[in-house]
């Protein structure tokens, strides 16, 4: 809901016709696999490791989604996304692996309700702090209506379940 409301406050989703913006969905390939199994943890010293970059990241996405609007937020990671293009950087998904796996051990030790939301982009944080810049991406399901949001890169799912977002039809990629 909270995801929903943000996304009509901002006129990014409306719930009338009138005076709405065509949209044309965004280019994204379908999701056919999903890059880690939830049940996996890291171990205590890899955890142990990656506790500062964690912690950062938790406390960077708690603070910006207090503080900044989610365009204000669209339009950072859209600004870093461009500045990194420029190095044309392939995606490594062996280290992305590792790091979700770690991120999804460390994330319960922070005090905050699990909401797609703010696990996204804490994870997009996470992942930028060691260079990899996945897509975003928000989606939305019409009856029963649901809102929600991933990290995706191609085709891999990086924090869900495939069967989950493949039911979505996603509105916006950053």
């Amino acid at each position: 809901e909270y995801l929903l409301r943000e996304l009509t406050s901002k006129n990014i989703f409306t719930t009338s016709h009138v005076g709405s913006r065509g949209s044309h969905p965004p280019d994204l390939q379908p999701s056919c696999m999903t890059l880690t199994d939830e049940r996996l943890a890291a171990s205590r010293i890899r955890s142990a490791i990656q506790g500062p970059y964690f912690l950062t990241a938790a406390l960077r996405a708690h603070k910006r989604l207090k503080k900044r609007s989610l365009e204000q937020i669209v339009d950072a990671i859209i600004a870093r996304k461009k500045r990194r293009k420029q190095e044309n950087l392939l995606f490594d998904f062996r280290k992305a692996k590792d790091l979700v796996i770690t991120f999804n051990t460390l994330r319960p030790w922070f005090p905050r309700p699990y909401l797609c939301l703010f696990d996204s982009f804490c994870l997009l944080e996470y992942l930028a702090l060691h260079e990899l810049f996945p897509t975003w991406v928000f989606g939305i399901q019409g009856e029963p209506f649901e809102a929600h949001c991933w990290l995706q890169e191609g085709d891999v799912v990086l924090n869900d379940r495939v069967e989950r977002v493949n039911k979505l039809s996603p509105i916006m990629t950053v």
